[in-house]
């Protein structure tokens, strides 16, 4: 007997996609999982002023900045 597929709807899709990324970071290993957030964050800074990114720089790792 095949089991009853769920459609994605407005109600259920947070809980679904929080179980589908549940699923999906389960499944990564160390490098993958490493590689993915590097990239996430290079994606993120990518939308920064230069002004908005040396103000982040400057809060967490000053030194970066030094000469």
């Amino acid at each position: 007997m095949q089991k009853e597929k769920i459609i994605v709807t407005d109600e259920n899709r947070s809980d679904i996609t929080s179980i589908y990324c549940r699923r999906l970071l389960d499944d990564m290993d160390f490098h993958t999982l490493w590689t993915f957030a590097y990239q996430m964050l290079v994606d993120n800074k990518s939308g920064l002023t230069n002004k908005m990114l040396e103000e982040q720089i400057i809060d967490y790792y000053p030194d970066l900045l030094e000469n």
